[in-house]
């Protein structure tokens, strides 16, 4: 087995990998959590735009077992990337808003402002078939 990912709910998952386990340990000494979050359309349509995930990777607190606080990142994440691209961003206002352009957006507002973990990877998915990914 190289990989076990374990849903939280609908929104959120964590990743364990084979390096990830210590060895011959039960526990694991690293893993990925990915949570998902939608960014609304600014003209009040009701569709959204899109959705992306954020994959934060880091060791897991033997105390809490998290790599890090679910709501702590939910806050960051509303407050650096959701409520200022809803409102409008560098990304939205200089021409088309590509996919590209706004998972790199998101990867520069939330690289370094984590509260535990590193940023691993944003994937934007603006329909089933067309979705970015960034990993700096």
């Amino acid at each position: 087995m190289e990989r076990i990912r374990l849903y939280d709910d609908e929104d959120g998952c964590v990743d364990v990998t084979a390096p990830d386990m210590a060895a011959g340990g039960q526990f694991p000494v690293s893993a990925s959590v990915t949570r998902r979050y939608t960014l609304p359309e600014r003209s009040g349509a009701g569709a959204p735009v899109a959705e992306f995930f954020v994959t934060v990777h880091g060791p897991v607190d033997p105390d809490r077992g998290q790599v890090v606080d679910p709501l702590a990142l939910d806050r960051l994440v509303q407050d650096r990337a959701v409520l200022p691209l809803s409102k409008g961003s560098e990304a939205r206002s200089h021409g088309v808003a590509t996919g590209e352009r706004l998972a790199r957006d998101i990867w520069s507002r939330l690289k370094g402002a984590l509260p535990a973990g590193r940023l691993r990877q944003i994937r934007l998915m603006q329909t089933p078939d067309r979705w970015f990914e960034y990993a700096g």
